[in-house]
C-alpha cells in the first residue's frame, strides 16, 4: 500500500511513500526509507509489489536517497527492499551501478526476490537492438540487467523500444508473458501474446 501520511511511522516528507502492513503483528513498516534509516525518502514512492511472504517489496521511486548511490537522473527508478536484512537495492542500474538515464517503473518480482522485471525508458541499462521491448530483467545471481527482445531484425533500427503490455512474471521467475500490439515497425504476425523462458533467453 502507499499513501501520503497517517501511518504513524515517521512520515515527514508530505509525499507518497510505500508501507508494509503486518496483519499478524498489527504493525506498519515504512518501506521507502532513506539509506540512513532516519525517515522517508526525499521523493514520492509508489507501485509496490510483494514477494517472499512479505520479505521483499519492489517499488518505484523518485527519491534520490534510498541507497548510497548518487542518483542524478531526476526520474523514477526501481528498488527492491529486503525487510529481513533491512537493505534497499537499486534495481534499475547499469553495469557501472549508476541509475539509467531515464525513468524505470512498474516492477514485478518473483517469489524469492531473485528476479525483477520492470518497464524502462532508459537507454543506458541495456542495448536497444532488434525488436527491443521496454521490459528489462534484473537477475540477482549475476547482478545483470537485460532487455526482452522479440526475434528478428528491425530495419531501420528502432529509435525507441516497443511497448509490451500487461506483463506477467511466474512465481519462480523463469517465465514472462506479455502482449504486443501491431505498430507499423513489426511484421503483421507479431501482434499477440508472447511467452519467454528467461532461463534460456
Amino acid at each position: 500500500s502507499w499513501g501520503s501520511d497517517d501511518a504513524g511511522v515517521g512520515d515527514t516528507n508530505g509525499l507518497e511513500d510505500v508501507y508494509l502492513r503486518d496483519l499478524a503483528a498489527g504493525k506498519t513498516l515504512l518501506v521507502s526509507v532513506r539509506a540512513d534509516g532516519a525517515g522517508p525518502g526525499n521523493g514520492a514512492s509508489s507501485m509496490p509489489v510483494l514477494a517472499g511472504g512479505g520479505r521483499y517489496v519492489a517499488f518505484e521511486s523518485e527519491a534520490t536517497d534510498l541507497t548510497a548511490i548518487e542518483d542524478l537522473n531526476r526520474s523514477e527508478d526501481v528498488f527492491l527492499r529486503d525487510l529481513e536484512t533491512g537493505t534497499t537495492e537499486l534495481i534499475s542500474a547499469g553495469v557501472s551501478g549508476q541509475p539509467g538515464d531515464r525513468s524505470s517503473r512498474q516492477p514485478l518480482v518473483n517469489e524469492d526476490g531473485s528476479v525483477v522485471v520492470f518497464r524502462s525508458e532508459a537507454t543506458t541499462l541495456a542495448p536497444l537492438e532488434g525488436f527491443a521491448t521496454d521490459l528489462l530483467v534484473w537477475v540477482r545471481a549475476s547482478r545483470s540487467v537485460t532487455r526482452v527482445t522479440l526475434p528478428g531484425r528491425a530495419s531501420p533500427p528502432l529509435s525507441r523500444p516497443l511497448f509490451a503490455e500487461q506483463p506477467v512474471l511466474s512465481g519462480d521467475g523463469r517465465y514472462l508473458a506479455f502482449f504486443v500490439g501491431a505498430p507499423s515497425v513489426l511484421p503483421n504476425d507479431y501482434s499477440g501474446v508472447w511467452w519467454f523462458d528467461l532461463s534460456t533467453g
